[in-house]
């Protein structure tokens, strides 16, 4: 019943939460597109994000983050992976995982330069449930959204990863959630 679509190099990539894999579609011609390949190392995803010539895909089995190579858009070559807890959403950005665990409400920092070495740069968990998340283009402020009713975008300063600070939040309604945030800066 969910997807999550995302596109690189005349290709969309297709993740589901059905047990259907990461489909992966041709669009050479927009008008008649062309399943061409199917990502099977797991049956269901929750997000996928590309950056940078990777897809990133989590929310699915066996491990936490899965990261896929597109030098060859048909044809992803697994690149790494991740095993720590349950992601549900992800922002990559300058070589750096944003991650929100929404069942322990924990915000992880990677460093994804090496795919096959992946560091926790950071992590820290608050009252909520992290669902989403973005960072600014200088890396400086992170932006994160809880799936929950009454909740609320929360700005963070991250400038010092010993000290992450709470700048402030926002809430639209009380019977109401901040789903996504993006920054148009770095999308």
């Amino acid at each position: 019943s969910w997807r999550d679509i995302k596109y690189w190099d005349r290709h969309i990539y297709i993740g589901t939460e059905a047990n259907a894999g990461i489909q992966v579609v041709s669009v050479d011609n927009p008008d008649l597109p062309i399943l061409i390949n199917l990502i099977d190392d797991f049956t269901n995803s929750h997000n996928i994000h590309i950056a940078d010539g990777y897809l990133y895909v989590v929310g699915a089995s066996t491990y936490d983050l899965w990261i896929y190579d597109l030098t060859n858009p048909s044809i992803p070559n697994l690149a790494g992976t991740w095993n720590q807890e349950y992601i549900h959403d992800l922002h990559v950005y300058n070589n750096k995982a944003y991650c929100a665990a929404i069942y322990s409400s924990t915000i992880y920092i990677l460093d994804v330069t090496n795919k096959e070495d992946i560091n926790e740069l950071t992590s820290w968990s608050y009252e909520g449930k992290a669902h989403d998340c973005a960072v600014t283009s200088d890396e400086t402020i992170l932006l994160t959204a809880d799936e929950m009713a009454g909740g609320h975008m929360k700005v963070w300063d991250i400038e010092d990863y010993n000290n992450i600070e709470l700048l402030g939040e926002y809430i639209v309604d009380p019977n109401h959630t901040v789903h996504n945030v993006f920054n148009i800066e770095n999308l």
